[in-house]
């Protein structure tokens, strides 16, 4: 049985969760869409592009703009690994911890 106090923020969180996520599914088209552009990434999968091979089917089954906050995409290969971390590390959007990087 829930206290008042998570009666409450379960309430917050129920107001607030169509906002959260169309915020969620419009920062996950830009960074998307950002990451097609970019010269070192090889290609996107996000349910929202349109050359998804199954576009159709998810503008039918999904409201509009409304695909999902989950993007993924694969690197171009030149360096390998190590071109991998440098382009990581050198990225505005994610940092890796500081374990990760040492050269020890």
């Amino acid at each position: 049985m829930l206290g008042p106090f998570e009666s409450y923020l379960t309430m917050r969180g129920i107001k607030t969760f169509p906002l959260r996520m169309e915020r969620q599914c419009a920062n996950a088209s830009h960074v998307a869409r950002w990451l097609g552009a970019h010269p070192k990434v090889e290609r996107v999968y996000f349910p929202g592009d349109p050359a998804h091979a199954d576009a159709a089917a998810i503008r039918r089954l999904f409201p509009a703009n409304l695909y999902g906050g989950m993007v993924s995409f694969e690197l171009k290969a030149r360096a390998g690994k190590m071109f991998s971390a440098s382009w990581i590390r050198s990225s505005w959007w994610c940092a890796p911890p500081r374990w990760a990087m040492s050269t020890a």
